[in-house]
């Protein structure tokens, strides 16, 4: 009886400490994520689209150019294109309401076939590009010419399109 009353009061004892972790060496925190960069151009993340193979629609007159507004990584104008359609790229904060803003996949008459918002893929860091991403599904004969438009999202420069870009594809 003895034996159990000091085997139980050991037990008490040992299970009424504190957990201690194990010794170990100290571990390396991860690598912080890398955020495209270089005072509002992203030349890590997509090159401009090339002069003369897309539509800056600016009916506002909106002085900046596109390049620091926006930059796709994939589709690239004139390529050929499957259903579902990824989409990436960057774009400077301004472009994106509440983490989003529009993409709208038109045919050549104008008939949206597609529409999604691109989404935004980090915190918005000011001053900088963020990372976005989409998918687009959609039903079009292979050798249909198509539009892709990304337009800018905000609300309190009032009604219409405000600013958006659109590049031209074919459905492979």
């Amino acid at each position: 009886m003895h034996r159990c009353l000091i085997l139980f009061a050991l037990l008490l004892f040992t299970a009424c400490q504190p957990d201690r972790a194990p010794a170990t060496a100290p571990e390396t925190p991860a690598p912080a994520p890398q955020i495209p960069t270089g005072g509002g151009l992203a030349a890590d993340v997509a090159e401009p689209l090339p002069a003369g193979e897309y539509e800056d629609l600016n009916p506002q007159a909106d002085p900046r150019p596109l390049e620091d507004l926006i930059r796709i990584k994939t589709p690239r104008p004139n390529d050929r294109i499957t259903s579902p359609l990824q989409l990436q790229g960057s774009a400077f904060p301004g472009w994106f309401f509440e983490g989003d803003f529009p993409v709208v996949l038109t045919d050549e008459k104008g008939k949206v076939l597609a529409e999604a918002p691109a989404v935004m893929l980090t915190k918005v860091l000011e001053g900088q590009f963020t990372p976005f991403a989409s998918e687009l599904n959609f039903a079009a004969p292979s050798g249909t010419r198509l539009k892709l438009t990304f337009h800018l999202d905000n609300p309190s420069d009032g009604e219409g399109v405000q600013r958006a870009v659109s590049i031209p594809l074919t459905v492979y």
